[in-house]
């Protein structure tokens, strides 16, 4: 079954967990697929994406890259992301090592509903 990551077909809180790996960089509207993840849980996110060392502007640098590419692969720092979790009532918290080893390309949101 194919679903739209901006409106899931499922209830708001019907499950106690969400996961999501890997899809947010294949998006181009980060802020509604996280509401959408937030909406539908009524507990935890969990949501793994790609690191970007640099904090830039996400819109400007993917109308750059969109010249270039149609479907580019974003990233993003942990500070575009946890503010939009914050404002859908959820407390983030970022990891981006394990046992002291950098998560290679990548880093890890946990969130939990306030």
């Amino acid at each position: 079954e194919t679903a739209n990551g901006y409106a899931l077909h499922f209830n708001d809180e019907q499950y106690d967990l969400v996961i999501s790996i890997g899809a947010l960089q294949c998006l181009e509207h980060h802020e509604k697929f996280i509401a959408e993840l937030c909406r539908v849980t009524k507990k935890y996110v969990i949501l793994s994406t790609l690191y970007s060392y640099r904090k830039r502007n996400l819109n400007e640098h993917l109308q750059k890259m969109l010249e270039e590419d149609p479907w580019p692969t974003r990233e993003y720092h942990p500070s575009h992301l946890v503010p939009i979790f914050e404002k859908n009532g959820f407390t983030a918290t970022v990891l981006t090592h394990e046992n002291k080893e950098r998560i290679r390309d990548g880093f890890f949101i946990l969130a939990e509903k306030k």
